[in-house]
């Protein structure tokens, strides 16, 4: 049979330490201790995000205000060109309507003008064998034969 062991009780004042914490409890400690501090610093960020995220609602609104403030400037302006132009127009008054002789006249100035031109064009070919009077009363001779024609 074996033999019993007596155990020694210990006196009052000595009391047992706890058993030192497993390096798993540990290694759990610190993991929690870091993803508290990763939840704090992910908090901090996401409130920060939000006031940057207000800033440019904030920005973007005070943007389209001025923009806004701008086109209606700009169409004031236009308007008041377009009012003055209109006043202008007035001013000017209608165009003055002519009669048919001077609409005839004006037609038969055009024309000699073209005519002349194509006639100069036409006979300077030949001016060397001409004087320039000579030039001068031959070209007069030919538009009066034009407005015969």
């Amino acid at each position: 049979m074996p033999r019993k062991r007596y155990r020694q009780q210990e006196p009052d004042s000595y009391q047992r330490r706890p058993p030192p914490p497993s390096p798993s409890i540990i290694l759990a400690q610190g993991v929690l201790d870091k993803d508290l501090e990763l939840k704090a610093r992910a908090k901090q960020i996401e409130k920060e995000s939000i006031k940057a995220i207000i800033a440019l609602a904030t920005e973007d609104a005070a943007a389209k205000e001025a923009a806004a403030a701008a086109a209606a400037e700009e169409a004031k302006a236009q308007a008041a060109a377009a009012a003055e132009k209109a006043a202008r127009r007035k001013e000017r008054g209608q165009k003055k309507s002519s009669s048919s002789e001077d609409k005839e006249a004006n037609k038969e100035k055009r024309l000699l003008k073209l005519v002349g031109a194509i006639v100069v064009k036409c006979m300077s070919k030949h001016s060397k064998s001409f004087d320039k009077d000579a030039f001068k009363s031959y070209a007069k001779e030919v538009q009066k034969y034009k407005l015969c024609l």
